[in-house]
């Protein structure tokens, strides 16, 4: 596999790695929610919860949970999808070198792109590119406006605890 695509692989692991922690960081505040008694005397008496009880934190936090959550999912898929494009979704080998020709990583020469013309998947691989492309950049299932609102919520309702 040529540098750049370890490069790039290596950087969307890093990626996903991050995001996965950040969903398991947020799926461990939920969940201690829940081991929260809920509607307890205390809660109605102190300031955090008169304008937002307990119930609704967790409803908000989870909710942005689940954004993330599907915004992991959806990158480990493309990380996988790519991952197996670079490395085992090649097009059949013609000789030596980055996709099987002798000519060098820069210039891959009419052999290879005579070996990508006849792979199967070929004419799949534009639509599959842009499709891999807008997902990882467009974050389809994460609301930044909505996770925002809601996190800003509870951080102030909060500030005074």
């Amino acid at each position: 596999m040529p540098v750049q695509y370890r490069n790039g692989v290596s950087c969307m692991q890093d990626r996903v790695r991050q995001l996965q922690e950040a969903v398991a960081a947020m799926r461990g505040a939920v969940d201690s929610l829940d081991t929260v008694p809920q509607d307890e005397p205390w809660q109605r008496g102190s300031p955090v919860f008169h304008s937002m009880p307990l119930v609704r934190v967790r409803q908000l936090l989870d909710k942005v949970y689940d954004m993330y959550r599907l915004e992991y999912d959806s990158k480990a898929a493309v990380l996988a999808a790519v991952q197996d494009l670079v490395g085992g979704g090649q097009p059949p080998a013609v000789g030596g070198g980055a996709w099987g020709s002798g000519a060098s990583e820069e210039e891959p020469g009419q052999a290879v792109l005579a070996a990508v013309a006849k792979w199967e998947g070929a004419k799949r691989l534009p639509d599959l590119c842009t499709t891999y492309i807008s997902v990882w950049m467009l974050s389809p299932y994460v609301e930044e406006e909505q996770a925002d609102e809601a996190l800003g919520a509870i951080t102030e309702d909060m500030a005074g605890f």
